[in-house]
This record gives structure tokens, sequence and C-alpha cells, in this order.
């Protein structure tokens, strides 16, 4: 598979595109991060993802996985890890990659027993060819995370 440039987390915040939904869920925050570090689970909240396998450690940095979508499969590493917290990987290899290095985040911050906000950041440093098409493609994966948020709240409960 072609390689993509790993990035760290701090990349998140001076990445040049950064698509990011938020949701506040009526779960407790290790209910929402139990459902997100459950590999296997995904598909079943991110339903553009149809299969998840673990490929070296499960939990923590430096743990991978690979994950199938429609039409490319992709190799992760996590980059973050804090139990009922944080979730963030880097992408380091694609079937077909639309960007040059990518990192996504899950970030689960308590409101209350019985409360969380969700955010899922995706950034990204597309290929030049890539750029028109940015206006759409951001639209898109915005509403398919804002879509995946809301599973992720009735995986959770």
């Amino acid at each position: 598979m072609p390689d993509l440039q790993p990035r760290p987390f701090d990349w998140l915040t001076t990445a040049p595109v950064r698509i990011e939904a938020t949701r506040e869920m009526a779960v407790s925050a290790a209910a929402a991060f139990a459902v997100v570090a459950d590999h296997e689970r995904w598909p079943e909240w991110f339903t553009q993802l149809k299969r998840v396998e673990v490929t070296g450690a499960p939990t923590g940095v430096g743990g991978q996985r690979r994950v199938a979508l429609a039409g490319v499969v992709v190799d992760e590493v996590f980059i973050a890890w804090e139990p009922d917290r944080l979730f963030a990987f880097t992408l380091t290899h694609a079937s077909r990659p639309m960007a040059k290095a990518m990192v996504e985040a899950v970030q689960v911050e308590p409101l209350g027993d019985d409360r969380c906000r969700v955010t899922y950041t995706q950034a990204l440093e597309p290929h030049g060819w890539m750029k028109p098409m940015l206006p759409l493609m951001r639209r898109t994966m915005r509403s398919m995370l804002a879509k995946a948020l809301s599973s992720l709240e009735q995986a959770a409960r």
C-alpha cells in the first residue's frame, strides 16, 4: 500500500485541513469511550467502515489496526490514548491515498455522571489534485462525522 506521512497528535492544530463534529451525549464519558475503544464495534456506529482488524496492540500509543471502507483499506497507528478521554491515530498506509497525511481524534469530555461531549476531528494534508474538491469533501465529511456521533451515542446506551 502507498505510504502516508505519519503525523503526531499535535498536528491536529496545524494541519492544512480540519474537519470537526461535536455532540453532547446523554451517556457517561466512560460509556462513550468504551464503544470507541472497541475496535470491532466501529462499523456499528461509523457506518462507512466495513471492517476493523487489530494488527498490533489493541490499546495505547503505538497500537495498530487496519480499517476497510468502501473501496479503500487503511492502516492506522494510535498516537494518543487516554482512557475515557482521548483516542487518536495517524494513517500510515492506504490502498488509495486521498491525502499526503491524516490524523483523526475522538475526544471525550465528561459533563457529569451521565453526560459527555464528544468531538471527532479529522485533520489532513490533501494531495494537490484534491484541492478543487475540498468544499464538497468538507461538507460530506462533516455530515458523515455528525451521523457517526449520533450513532455512537445510541451504541453507548
